[in-house]
């Protein structure tokens, strides 16, 4: 099999793969700090991607960054080749210590690194303001409707519990989603 094959071009103890002994991890090797920092990378990873799907930016469009990243500076320059493949970013310009904060752009925090992600080349701020609005009062229509069920003692006395649980949950998730639709719309287009 393929992976027999391959396991006998790799350093190994033993006659097959199928009979050899299970890896036994190496205590030595496991560093703590090198995993936290890892977890930071991950992080950013995690929130780059997330924003690049709120805000609908196509996964193919590479977008610029600017990294405000403390006492993590010169891990973040070693290492800035691995946001640019994983997250599809053409550049990230490390800002210096008492440069502010960029406007009008998304920002992704991991342990003391910040990423800001500048919508004006990342969007169409026009396009993503309308898609916004009309999100705003969709999720507007459906928060009254669920508010005027919820107001109707004939289905809060006569629906199922699980029901009116349901409903209740649903309102809460309806209001969560507009609170951060109009936090995003108050961000951008203003």
């Amino acid at each position: 099999f393929m992976t027999e094959e391959a396991w006998r071009y790799i350093p190994h103890d033993g006659e097959a793969l199928i009979i050899a002994d299970w890896p036994v991890a190496d205590a030595s090797l496991i560093n703590d700090d090198v995993e936290a920092q890892m977890n930071v990378y991950l992080d950013l990873v995690k929130g780059v991607r997330n924003t690049r799907t709120e805000y609908n930016v196509d996964p193919g469009k590479r977008i610029t960054a600017l990294a405000s990243a403390g006492t993590n500076k010169v891990a973040l320059q070693n290492n800035n080749f691995v946001f640019q493949r994983l997250c599809n970013i053409e550049s990230i310009t490390i800002l210096a210590d008492d440069d502010a904060e960029p406007a009008n752009s998304a920002s992704v925090v991991a342990g003391s690194i910040t990423l800001y992600l500048p919508l004006d080349g990342m969007l169409d701020i026009e396009a993503e303001c309308k898609r916004l609005t009309a999100k705003q009062e969709d999720l507007s229509r459906q928060l009254a409707r669920t508010e005027k069920m919820l107001g109707n003692e004939n289905f809060v006395s006569k629906a199922r519990p699980d029901v009116v649980q349901r409903e209740r949950d649903r309102l809460a998730e309806l209001q969560a989603e507009l609170n951060q639709i109009e936090e995003r719309l108050a961000s951008l287009c203003n």
